[in-house]
């Protein structure tokens, strides 16, 4: 075949791509279960830094399994009505119940598409304890400006304050909504109400010039909106009511029977 023709440059152009896509599967192969390991650190990271928040732990990729495994004693899986579904005791490597679902391989954004699909869901919970108390941390979900928003908020053992929160992001703007991840915001819901004194679940508010505005009863349950990030702000605060409105059954047994 002669190399200056059409016929050479397209079968030669041909055999490059093909060579190149198969390099590029083989890689993606062998990634796939470090970026999956990568993925399962990450995830026990954020649970730990909401529950251990005010605490001198010092949590990092090379030690969240160990810290996971010493710090969070269950995971359950809940439905809307409150019930748990799934009990699992992290130390003893064992279900506690006949349904074998662990909480930590639920996904929020599946739950939010089976309520979309009008399927029942499920929610996680973390149990963690150490020697002073116990934490409850609850996985949310929502939209920002650009994308998806997540995060971990965790709850005192009496269900009544939020004692530690990490929040996400996908694609939020630089300097405006990408700072719900930093310490400024996120250090504001440390203490804010969830559920008032006649046990009922609080709306949550995030609000816009801050709360100071509010009547002081109110400010328990509300922190200052990111300046320049209204949107954002807002999907913060939908992303809190409507997890906290899915976990509310669940929150509110546990107040009964305590």
């Amino acid at each position: 075949m002669d190399i200056n023709s059409n016929k050479y440059t397209f079968a030669y152009a041909v055999i490059l791509v093909v060579v190149v896509a198969v390099l590029l599967s083989v890689a993606a192969t062998l990634l796939q279960p470090k970026q999956t390991e990568n993925v399962r650190i990450e995830k026990m990271q954020n649970i730990l830094k909401a529950a251990t928040t005010g605490k001198d732990i010092e949590i990092s990729q090379d030690n969240a399994t160990e810290l996971y495994q010493k710090y969070i004693v269950k995971e359950l899986a809940v439905d809307t009505l409150g019930n748990i579904i799934s009990n699992y005791d992290v130390k003893k490597g064992a279900f506690l119940t006949k349904e074998q679902i662990r909480a930590f391989d639920l996904d929020p954004k599946q739950a939010l598409d089976n309520i979309k699909n009008k399927k029942e869901p499920m929610f996680s919970i973390f149990v963690y304890e150490d020697e002073e108390e116990q934490r409850y941390v609850l996985p949310v979900r929502g939209t920002g400006l650009w994308g998806s928003i997540w995060g971990n908020i965790a709850l005192d053992q009496n269900l009544d304050f939020i004692q530690g929160v990490t929040f996400d992001h996908a694609g939020e703007t630089p300097g405006l909504g990408a700072n719900i991840t930093l310490p400024q915001f996120t250090s504001q819901f440390i203490g804010k109400q969830v559920v008032d004194d006649k046990n009922q679940l609080l709306n949550f508010l995030v609000i816009k010039g801050g709360i100071q505005k509010l009547p002081e009863q109110d400010r328990k349950h509300a922190v200052d909106a990111l300046s320049g990030a209204t949107i954002t702000s807002n999907g913060v605060q939908y992303m809190l009511n409507d997890f906290f409105h899915y976990y509310k059954n669940w929150i509110l047994n546990q107040q009964v029977q305590d």
